[in-house]
């Protein structure tokens, strides 16, 4: 795995609630190899940042899967080249995608009427379905359903500084997005989206990187 870096941080006050981590790996990894190299990427940065060891991870009743740990959660993203995890004091969701050629039978499936006007009108139609895809998958992973979701009802709208969800959960989540560039294996930016239970305190993310993130 190339370098770790870290990604953003979501702050409250002087603690750091939620961190997000990359890695770069050889983009014709298997996906049960980028699954572990995942893991390898959660256990250096928990031993680095938090001081822990040998961490062990379950799977909730939905097949979420989760530390042992009474106050650390986690959640791991992959996709070819890339594994990310974040790691925190919240339940949270991760994901990561590098923009790929989408049919049109996929993007009507997966996607609000709105979402499909913003991918038509998009200059990088290709980027723009990655950024809503990622934060469709970050809530369900946060919120334990997965891609079981009906993901065309998960709708989303993006701006230059803000998501807006518009879903009946609304108001129990916050997101945050971030476009992950300089990376050896594309020359495409990587869309990665968090997805955690509503931040209703003042907070503020530290990044090397331009971060949007949910209205308040």
């Amino acid at each position: 795995m190339k370098r770790i870096r870290r990604l953003c941080a979501i702050k409250i006050g002087a603690r750091e609630e939620i961190r997000v981590y990359c890695g770069e790996i050889p983009p014709d990894e298997s996906h049960r190899r980028q699954h572990f190299e995942a893991l390898e990427l959660l256990s250096a940065v928990c031993e680095k940042y938090d001081g822990e060891k040998n961490l062990r991870i379950r799977r909730d009743e939905n097949g979420k899967p989760q530390l042992i740990h009474p106050t650390l959660h986690m959640n791991l993203a992959h996709c070819k080249g890339l594994v990310v995890c974040a790691v925190g004091y919240r339940a949270v969701g991760v994901d990561a995608e590098f923009p790929r050629p989408i049919r049109d039978s996929l993007i009507s499936r997966i996607c609000s009427p709105k979402e499909e006007s913003a991918i038509s009108a998009a200059k990088q139609k290709d980027l723009m379905f990655s950024r809503l895809w990622t934060l469709k998958e970050a809530y369900g992973k946060w919120e334990g359903g997965g891609i079981r979701l009906p993901l065309s009802e998960l709708s989303f709208s993006l701006s230059e500084d803000s998501i807006v969800f518009d879903h009946p959960d609304q108001d129990n989540v916050s997101f945050f997005q971030l476009m992950l560039t300089e990376t050896e294996n594309s020359n495409l930016p990587a869309a990665v989206s968090v997805c955690c239970g509503k931040i209703g305190q003042p907070f503020r993310i530290e990044s090397p990187y331009d971060v949007i993130a949910s209205r308040p």
